[in-house]
């Protein structure tokens, strides 16, 4: 549902739950990732989920030790680090009701786990912007994947854009955009990658991938 929407857009190669648009010296990407085994301090099912967009420009990281399929790098969001955005929704789904669903068999120390993240984590139903709740019957599934692709197309796309601008992405750094941490070594990395860019001659112009 999702995937055939966003090969429009450019992003033809993926997987189940990557997919990957290449430039010319670029990637983007969209994850999604399930909640799995977090849907019980998470409050929903288990196959609700979250999404990243990442941008990769070659400047900041190079392909080589990334993962790669067919010749071509396929790297998560994780590997383009710091430039990651996480998705937000715009539907409003206020059931989110943590730790309401105790596993079963859980070990002892399972159990004191979980009751130090009740005494951490907030227990009341509400709602998660960063999680697209499922329902369990699947019922409600197109009407997410629709608002997922919204969020891509709209926020991720934005973010991707600054992504391929290295002034751009000193801008996103010193607005604290990305980094949370001053000082941090993500911070001093993507700045130097940054600065080292703007000092080279600008590339040829680049081909766009196919948007609407």
């Amino acid at each position: 549902m999702l995937w055939p929407k966003l090969d429009d857009y450019g992003f033809h190669e993926r997987t189940d739950r990557v997919a990957w648009r290449y430039w010319e010296e670029d990637i983007d990407l969209v994850e999604v990732e399930s909640v799995g085994t977090d849907y019980d301090r998470s409050g929903c099912t288990s196959f609700s989920f979250g999404a990243y967009v990442a941008g990769l420009p070659f400047w900041l990281k190079s392909p080589e030790g990334l993962p790669h399929k067919e010749g071509r790098p396929r790297p998560h969001y994780w590997h383009c680090d710091p430039l990651i955005r996480k998705l937000t929704k715009s539907l409003k789904q206020p059931w989110f009701a943590p730790f309401s669903q105790p596993p079963r068999n859980l070990t002892e120390p399972m159990r004191l786990h979980r009751e130090g993240l009740q005494r951490l984590i907030r227990t009341d139903m509400h709602d998660r912007p960063d999680v697209w709740f499922v329902f369990e019957d699947g019922s409600n599934l197109e009407k997410v994947v629709d608002d997922l692709l919204l969020a891509v197309t709209t926020d991720g796309r934005a973010f991707l854009e600054r992504t391929h601008d290295a002034a751009a992405v000193l801008n996103m750094v010193s607005g604290r955009e990305l980094v949370p941490r001053p000082g941090s070594p993500a911070e001093i990395a993507v700045v130097k990658a940054a600065e080292a860019r703007l000092l080279r001659p600008a590339p040829p112009p680049r081909s766009n991938p196919p948007v609407k």
